[in-house]
């Protein structure tokens, strides 16, 4: 009897897990807010750190769990001092970035990334899709969430930004 009543339970939640909606493409419905800015340029050199401060407008509906994260294709033009002098990409941090009443201040690092490009084209070698940090969506400042972006050693990084390359707040996921 114990056994029929579990066959039984165990066929109705499978019957159900198939029965439920799914994408028709399969594909993921994240909705993604690209920054304000459509180009990423920072610079360190010896005494001068020429930092970039990302601006994401996730919008006020946006509820759950929001996340940063980097999408370059294969391919795509990235400009990188270290790698056009033969060397490694260069380290590129992610900072938490906050502003209050007491003006702009960083918070925390958050992820150190090596975007994989290759002379002579300068463009990456493989594809880079990752999750950096996650938040909630809901305190984001006042639905402004903003990042600092800096060489970690001494060069120059460059690329640009658009609906399909770049750094990207998802959430809805």
């Amino acid at each position: 009897m114990q056994f029929s009543t579990l066959f039984i339970t165990l066929s109705a939640a499978a019957g159900l897990a198939l029965a439920a909606p799914t994408s028709q493409t399969g594909q993921s419905t994240c909705q993604r807010v690209s920054p304000s800015s459509n180009v990423v340029h920072i610079t360190t050199r010896p005494n001068d750190v020429e930092p970039q401060i990302l601006t994401f407008n996730v919008p006020a509906d946006a509820r759950g769990t929001c996340t940063l994260i980097v999408d370059i294709p294969a391919g795509y033009p990235i400009q990188d001092s270290g790698v056009q002098a033969g060397h490694s990409p260069l380290p590129v941090d992610v900072i938490d970035f906050h502003s209050d009443n007491n003006g702009p201040r960083s918070g925390p690092l958050l992820y150190t990334l090596r975007i994989p490009s290759a002379l002579p084209d300068k463009k990456t070698t493989k594809a880079v899709k990752l999750a950096i940090s996650s938040f909630p969506c809901e305190n984001s400042q006042g639905n402004i969430k903003l990042f600092r972006l800096q060489v970690a050693a001494p060069g120059e990084v460059s690329f640009e930004l658009n609906d399909q390359s770049g750094l990207f707040v998802e959430y809805g996921c």
